[in-house]
């Protein structure tokens, strides 16, 4: 390919404007904390978006407003009276965020739902690599896409990608286990242990994510778990034992970390090049 003709700017130019946050990031932020008006222009915006991860955080929106609606988990029902007062709650402030989702069918929603997840896991998304879950036996060829598809991403959105890359992340570092042949760098905290979902949830509470009571997914645990703890409090609490809580969050400490510094190979996955170096 031949070299770009370089162009003299005229001295009278103005500066080059600042680099622009990628379009998904401040839905992401504000997801789970969102205003009822914010929450429904999120979902809004979403449908008519050119960004894919714009609509994630669509789809994302629009399926906890469904969940408003349904009855609370049969499994709960023999629920304790302090759990069910929780719960119902969470319900009562979940139907309030979604008030402005009611304003159209439930059919409406659902389709606008769908038309969301199917471009977000379609064939053209540029995200679907990320946010499919790995399947138990990949090809070479799918393993070496997931891994460049993953470092790419956390380099460039950092722990921003968690809430649609957080599946392919814990699925990947599970087939490291599972194939430490292919591990090479791979922190050894993350190389055994079966709470590596878990650790991953709660790196990205590390990283800024919104886990809080009254949070979004605070309400989702809530009603359709029980657990109507803060998000990180609540999967602590839902380890097996104190060794795979230690361990979880020991791990999550390690991902969080990796993800902030751009020290991807300690995920097992190619790390961002050192500032100043150029190459293809």
């Amino acid at each position: 390919m031949a070299n770009p003709v370089a162009v003299q700017a005229s001295p009278s130019a103005p500066p080059p404007s600042p680099p622009q946050a990628h379009p998904s990031r401040a839905s992401v932020r504000q997801l789970n904390t969102a205003s009822p008006e914010d929450l429904y222009a999120i979902y809004r915006a979403g449908l008519e978006s050119d960004s894919v991860e714009a609509k994630f955080i669509a789809s994302e929106a629009v399926g906890h407003c469904l969940l408003s609606v349904h009855d609370v988990h049969a499994g709960l029902a023999m629920a304790d009276a302090q759990i069910k007062g929780d719960i119902e709650l969470a319900r009562t402030q979940l139907r309030d965020r979604c008030k402005l989702f009611y304003g159209e069918s439930p059919q409406a929603l659902r389709a606008g739902r769908k038309a969301l997840h199917d471009a977000v896991y379609g064939p053209d998304s540029p995200i679907s690599s990320v946010a499919l879950d790995l399947p138990d036996d990949p090809g070479d060829a799918q393993v070496r896409q997931v891994r460049a598809a993953l470092s790419r991403t956390l380099q460039r959105d950092g722990g921003d990608a968690l809430p649609w890359a957080g599946g392919a992340l814990s699925d990947w570092l599970q087939f490291l286990q599972q194939h430490p042949d292919q591990a090479a760098g791979l922190d050894e905290t993350l190389r055994e242990g079966a709470t590596l979902g878990e650790a991953v949830l709660l790196a990205s509470c590390t990283l800024g994510g919104h886990c809080g009571r009254g949070t979004l997914l605070q309400l989702m645990f809530c009603m359709q778990m029980g657990r109507c703890d803060a998000v990180d409090a609540t999967v602590v609490a839902g380890a097996e034992d104190a060794p795979a809580a230690e361990r979880m969050q020991a791990q999550a400490a390690v991902i969080a970390e990796a993800i902030r510094t751009g020290r991807l190979s300690r995920l097992g996955l190619p790390a961002a090049r050192p500032p100043g170096l150029r190459g293809p």
